[in-house]
């Protein structure tokens, strides 16, 4: 179920059980234009087979995405060069859409030790499940053009790169305070978190593809784990960047409660190239706000842009908190050193006018929910037009089907 609690959830659910030929998917932009934008539709209720399609008013196709999740069924497209009140009306029939000359979409090869991510035919990310002592990693991280854009120590050998934090691995989630165990670092007696891919996963698909995990927290990596961690991270074959959605559900086990502590030290993370750096290189930092550079740590924000240059082109990555996720909008450990995390509970840290533990969260018989888009691109925050990008995600086009 996680990985249909995506950007747009519509559903309809009828009594009759309906083919899908006889589906009309009409959507109308009210508010605004929408250069491109992933959409995620609920059908109604019976069984659709795989694969379909989009057709226009001109019968041209578009690829989308079918998914079936027990008695509901989705479509997961990408919708492109709609107009402020343009309506658009397709056709969703059995089939697929018409093929485009290249590899130009979304594949996931399994590998021993997770799975790798293409775009377009070019490595964007592989999952390492044991790439770090004690969490599992996506490295390394690609932006468009192929500029690596997470430092690679320690995860590879690099003659001149900074060495200090060594936990800084890629890009990961964990926390640094979980009933008094550390599972941020990797120092001796550290937490640990462990899991596997679940569901399908090999995949080629013009539209986007999905990991799905499911893992276990461990205040050693031998006791008995005290907390399920499921995650979906899908990626979109988007033309302006890689644009990812990364889910993450934590739930306590059963008359378990886990007291999540108020620390800096947490909890979506990754570090940028060397070069990328605001100290070091020719980074900088922007967020929602307006705020730039050092004045961004430990502020709250929607989102925040890392961006500096790799082998001499502009790249960066933003992290953006989206609305349904945890204490949004969440607090920022940005560094001009290179650190980039998200951590909704670092108050004390961060503000420092609370008091001691503000931050704190104790999570009994319930889960909490993470969802943060990743959008890595070419150039700075204004010209790839994140904010744009922020603004079109939280204002999606109205969608109606019948």
């Amino acid at each position: 179920m996680l990985r249909l609690l995506l950007l747009c959830s519509c559903l309809f659910l009828f009594s009759t059980s309906l083919n899908a030929k006889e589906y009309r998917v009409t959507l109308t932009a009210e508010n605004r234009d929408y250069t491109e934008i992933p959409l995620t539709v609920a059908l109604p209720e019976g069984k659709i087979s795989a694969p379909v399609k989009l057709v226009d008013s001109t019968g041209k196709s578009v690829a989308c995405r079918l998914i079936n999740d027990g008695r509901v069924s989705f479509i997961r497209w990408i919708e492109r060069d709609l107009k402020k009140g343009e309506s658009r009306t397709y056709r969703l029939q059995a089939g697929s859409a018409d093929k485009n000359k290249g590899d130009n979409g979304i594949e996931v090869i399994p590998a021993v030790t997770g799975a790798e991510i293409r775009v377009r035919g070019a490595l964007f990310t592989r999952l390492q499940l044991t790439g770090a002592p004690n969490k599992p990693v996506f490295y390394p991280l690609y932006a468009p053009g192929g500029k690596l854009i997470v430092r690679k120590w320690p995860m590879e050998k690099s003659a001149g790169e900074t060495n200090d934090h060594p936990h800084h691995r890629g890009l990961w989630f964990t926390h640094g305070a979980v009933d008094g165990v550390d599972y941020w670092t990797e120092d001796k007696g550290t937490g640990y978190t462990s899991g596997k891919l679940i569901g399908q996963i090999s995949q080629h698909d013009q539209v986007c593809a999905t990991l799905d995990y499911l893992g276990e927290w461990r205040p050693k990596q031998n006791s008995a784990s005290v907390l399920t961690d499921t995650r979906a991270f899908t990626v979109w074959n988007t033309h302006s960047g890689i644009l990812v959605d990364w889910q993450i559900v934590l739930k306590s086990k059963k008359d378990n409660s886990l007291l999540f502590g108020d620390t800096k030290e947490g909890s979506l993370g990754l570090r940028v190239a060397d070069s990328m750096r605001l100290a070091g290189g020719d980074g900088r930092i922007l967020n929602s706000n307006g705020d730039k550079d050092g004045k961004t740590w430990g502020k709250r924000a929607d989102w925040v842009d890392y961006s500096g240059s790799v082998d001499g082109q502009t790249v960066g990555i933003t992290i953006m908190d989206m609305p349904d996720s945890f204490r949004h909008p969440t607090w920022w450990h940005v560094r001009d050193y290179g650190l980039f995390a998200a951590n909704p509970f670092g108050r004390h840290d961060f503000e420092k006018d609370q008091p001691p533990k503000a931050g704190d969260y104790l999570l009994k018989d319930e889960s909490l929910t993470f969802h943060y888009m990743l959008f890595i691109h070419k150039g700075n925050a204004e010209q790839s037009q994140v904010a744009e990008l922020w603004s079109a995600l939280n204002d999606l086009p109205k969608v109606s089907i019948k």
